[in-house]
């Protein structure tokens, strides 16, 4: 083992997967391994992040959780019916990373379409909001889901739940 003990290369891997989008840590990516060529393991999934954040949260970094909330409420369609070939209104991606293209960084979502199984992420957008009452519960910050924007995703991801 070494000098270093386990958890502290476990915390060393973990803080490597910690992606960043314009200068703001927003998640982390699916997998470090540099032997296995993934179809995406270099996505931030939705569902895979709820537990990086809570730990997160324990450690006292809630910065690295709000970018997520914030980043990923953008990439939710808000407009648009319910359509096999496009994500519905209110839906979650199951997965995003970060694209460049001419030195500008870009967010890529992905509502199952690059997914392994290719599976729709129906239940994204619910770990969204378990995750945004836990943001809550550490933070206090009520100002953030007050926010219109927020409100508004809120809103859509129940009525998406109810059709």
């Amino acid at each position: 083992m070494g000098d270093r003990s386990l958890t502290e290369e476990a915390w060393e891997a973990f803080e490597k997967s910690v992606i960043e989008y314009q200068g703001q840590p927003v998640g982390t990516i699916a997998a470090c391994d540099p032997d296995i060529v993934a179809l995406n393991y270099d996505q931030c999934f939705v569902r895979d992040f709820f537990p990086s954040a809570l730990l997160f949260l324990i450690k006292n970094r809630p910065e690295i959780v709000q970018n997520f909330l914030e980043v990923t409420l953008k990439l939710q369609p808000k407009t648009g019916q319910l359509d096999c070939l496009k994500p519905s209104r209110g839906l979650m991606p199951a997965s995003f990373k970060i694209e460049s293209r001419h030195g500008q960084e870009y967010l890529k979502a992905d509502f199952g379409d690059h997914a392994i199984g290719r599976v729709a992420p129906a239940d994204s957008g619910l770990w969204w909001i378990l995750l945004l009452r836990a943001y809550l519960i550490s933070t206090g910050d009520t100002d953030l889901i007050r926010r219109e924007d927020f409100q508004e995703g809120i809103r859509l991801i129940l009525e998406l739940c109810l059709v």
